[in-house]
């Protein structure tokens, strides 16, 4: 294996996850044994490419295997990890929040990835959150906080920008900001509001994907927050 051939293998990984059609029907537990039989055919290659891929291919690789959502092959994503810990001091936000999501995300939600990992990326994050996107820091809050993983300083500065960000966010962003509270058990009554806010004045119906978050912190705040306004309307 040398670099040339471990970015062509990552990069092909990529558009093969990125372009195939996401929706099977009744034949998904058949695509599902397909993807396995693919990842095992190139198992060694691939964990073999990830000492030689640099930030952007390693984050293609991650996305890869999270979009495929295949829930073995860990060994695929450990070699991830390594490489993107030994990268750390390069990357940059995209890699992070691309990295992380895949974590924190993968094997159909059983995630991947150790808690340290998590902490050695912090300092990208505490130094470009300014100039990081809504949805990408609402993806940045969902990855840390359904782990639990992280330093009191970036949830400080994750709660910061939330009550900046909350009432201009889009049902994606909405649906992890959410999340995020619901996790950190937030009693924000400021930025609950928001979030009732930008939910209500949406243009779009709730599309049914993103709708359980909304459900679960309706309860929520009937218990916590109870005389949070527009409740009712939310």
């Amino acid at each position: 294996m040398d670099k040339e051939k471990a970015s062509k293998l990552a990069r092909m990984f990529f558009s093969f996850a990125s372009n195939r059609p996401r929706f099977y029907g009744v034949y998904k537990a058949y695509v599902r044994d397909d993807i396995d039989e693919l990842l095992a055919h190139y198992e060694h290659d691939l964990n073999d490419a990830c000492p030689f891929l640099d930030a952007d291919d390693i984050t293609r690789l991650a996305q890869a295997l999270y979009i495929l959502k295949s829930d073995q092959y860990e060994n695929i994503m450990w070699r991830v990890e390594t490489r993107i810990n030994e990268l750390k001091d390069d990357l940059e936000p995209y890699h992070v929040t691309n990295v992380l999501r895949s974590f924190s995300r993968s094997q159909n939600n059983r995630m991947n990835g150790e808690d340290k990992t998590f902490y050695n990326l912090e300092p990208v994050i505490l130094k470009n959150i300014d100039s990081i996107s809504d949805r990408d820091l609402t993806h940045l809050m969902y990855a840390y906080s359904i782990r639990a993983a992280g330093n009191p300083e970036l949830y400080a500065a994750f709660d910061k920008k939330l009550g900046e960000i909350a009432d201009r966010l889009d049902y994606p962003g909405l649906f992890n900001a959410i999340y995020y509270l619901l996790f950190r058990e937030s009693k924000c009554q400021d930025t609950w509001d928001k979030i009732i806010d930008a939910t209500i004045n949406q243009d779009e119906t709730l599309p049914i994907t993103y709708y359980r978050p909304f459900k679960a912190s309706y309860f929520y705040l009937k218990g916590a927050l109870p005389e949070t306004k527009f409740l009712r309307e939310y």
